[in-house]
Order: structure tokens, then sequence, then C-alpha cells
């Protein structure tokens, strides 16, 4: 498993999908959508977007937004990360003590979406931080009415 970034113009679709035709940020290359079959422009957020490219396949980095709950639901967290499983794995055996979650036992993940584009996942967790708390609460409430620990879910 190695990220590519390709040094010089090539043709194919995976090269594509790991340099955009012109490096500027937020650049449009529809030619690659087209090669890939898109009907959506695809809209690259930097010069070299994050891509693995493992046996002719390329697979773009998925990131989390998610947020977790004390066992009453009372306290919550909105945070980011590359790899949920491991984040959430962290925040429940406490292994900074001195975080916001060691601190309020705040654990139970009960909300999360996923995206390729890092900016876009950053971007989400700031808008979700600057919510209130009934904003907030609807949200979790469209995937996860009953405010169950989806943890269990995501490591099966």
């Amino acid at each position: 498993m190695a990220i590519r970034y390709p040094e010089k113009e090539e043709t194919d679709s995976h090269s594509l999908l790991c340099k955009p035709r012109n490096d500027r940020r937020g650049s449009t290359d529809s030619h690659a959508a087209k090669l890939l079959g898109m009907t959506e422009n695809v809209v690259f957020a930097r010069a070299k977007p994050v891509a693995i490219r493992i046996f002719k396949q390329v697979y773009f980095m998925t990131y989390y937004v998610y947020m977790l709950s004390s066992k009453t639901n009372v306290t919550l967290y909105t945070g980011v990360t590359r790899d949920l499983v491991r984040r959430v794995y962290e925040h429940r055996n406490h292994f900074d003590p001195n975080s916001f979650t060691s601190r309020y036992n705040v654990h139970k993940l009960v909300y999360f979406e996923q995206t390729t584009d890092v900016k876009a996942a950053l971007e989400r967790e700031k808008q979700i931080k600057s919510w209130r708390r009934a904003r907030k609460n609807a949200l979790v409430e469209t995937m996860n009415p009953q405010w169950e620990d989806l943890y269990p879910t995501i490591i099966g």
C-alpha cells in the first residue's frame, strides 16, 4: 500500500484521480469525471488529494465526523478522525486521562457521518460544534432515535 503522487501528466483514469489537471485549489476536473463515468464534477480540495493505489485500484481516504455522548446523554463531544473504530476505542479506554471525554465519561458513539474530503469533514465538525444543543439532538435523532451506542455496529 503506497500513496502515489505522479510527477508527470498522465492520462489514465487512476492518475487523474491522484493528480488534478491544473494544480489550483478547488479546481474542477470534468475530464476525469467523464473517464470515470461520473455525472457530477469532481472537485479537488488541494493540489495532491490523498489517494492510495493498491493493485491498480484507487481508494480515497475516508474521514469521519462523529459525536459521542455520556451515559445519560447530558454531555456531547464532536470530533473528526480517519479511523473511527480506533478513535472511539481510544476515547473509551481513556488514552488521554486529561481529555474532555475522559473527565466527563463521554464514550458512547451516537452519531457519525463519512466523507472523502478532509476539509469538508473539518468544516462539518466546526458547523456542528457551533449549533445549539437542540439542533445537535435533532441531528443525532435522524440517525439514532433511541440514542443507542453505535460502536458495536461499526466493529462487527
